[in-house]
């Protein structure tokens, strides 16, 4: 299949008609029927299910729905670095990070990054981890910023990675953890009986290393980003376990780093294994390497 017939296929299947498709397209209608005709019979399955006045995908027709839309993305990111490269702009990093960053180290990362290539453009995706590397595979990115408490599968390389504290966090009027001191550090024993929030990447590992002490947290809510991790524990009824972040020092929280010997997690710079990478995110690993050295 050509890169315009995945094209049409995906327009068609976003608007759940021919007819409609066509009129986007700007082609045709009979000369896009019988187009997927033809794609419905290179794959020897039907794509869609037809009605009278739409289509609705096959299951065939959402897994190729799915690999259409990857296959267009990469041809549409190469097609801007190259835009990006003749026109002198110097490409683009496409790289990805999980939600409850950025974090002051990544920060620092691309402040260096673009002091020295001042003519890049970077894509960035926020996503949970299983996301990103997803989109890794798929070629979207071409390096997850991931925290996790587990190091990735084997069809990714670590290029680096460094420990990434949590600290408990709280409201000045809330009523828990009342005997420490801000910026006193606190075990995960200490959380026990505690309303908790946390950023759903960690909901899992969280309650594993507390039933590990003996106990099971208290799950108050559960989210997908810091931002609202930190708004739930603004008001006083829980207490907010998530990553460093930013401006924690001025955030209007009282915050206790968790001991690393009871809940361990670390942030990991990752590629796709054996894949070849753009010389933008060559430049990028190589600053990487000059900070963590």
């Amino acid at each position: 299949m050509t890169t315009t017939q995945y094209r049409n296929f995906v327009t068609v299947a976003e608007c759940r008609s021919i007819t409609g498709a066509a009129k986007e397209l700007m082609i045709a209608q009979p000369a896009l029927t019988n187009q997927i005709k033809r794609i419905e019979q290179e794959f020897g399955a039907p794509l869609f299910i037809r009605y009278p006045r739409s289509v609705e995908l096959t299951e065939a027709g959402r897994a190729l729905y799915q690999a259409a839309k990857s296959i267009l993305q990469i041809e549409d990111n190469a097609s801007i670095e190259i835009a990006n490269l003749s026109s002198g702009d110097g490409g683009t990093l496409r790289i990805g990070i999980t939600l409850f960053m950025p974090d002051p180290f990544f920060q620092k990362l691309l402040h260096l990054y673009y002091r020295q290539y001042p003519d890049v453009s970077v894509s960035l995706y926020e996503e949970n981890a299983d996301e990103l590397l997803g989109k890794l595979e798929d070629g979207v990115i071409e390096l997850a910023i991931i925290t996790s408490p587990r190091q990735p599968p084997p069809e990714f390389r670590v290029i680096a990675s460094n420990d990434n504290y949590l600290f408990a966090c709280h409201s000045y009027n809330s009523p828990f953890l009342t005997d420490k001191k801000d910026g006193e550090a606190i075990s995960l024993s200490d959380l026990k009986g505690i309303p908790i929030s946390a950023p759903r990447i960690l909901y899992p590992y969280i309650g594993e290393c507390c039933r590990s002490l003996g106990f099971s947290p208290i799950w108050k809510a559960i989210s997908d980003s810091r931002h609202a991790t930190l708004q739930l524990a603004e008001h006083g009824s829980m207490v907010a376990v998530l990553a460093k972040w930013e401006g924690q020092e001025k955030s209007h929280l009282i915050c206790h780093q968790v001991s690393n010997d009871d809940l361990s997690i670390k942030r990991y710079f990752v590629v796709l294994e054996g894949r070849s990478l753009s010389r933008t995110t060559q430049n990028f690993i190589q600053i990487l390497d000059s900070v963590t050295q």
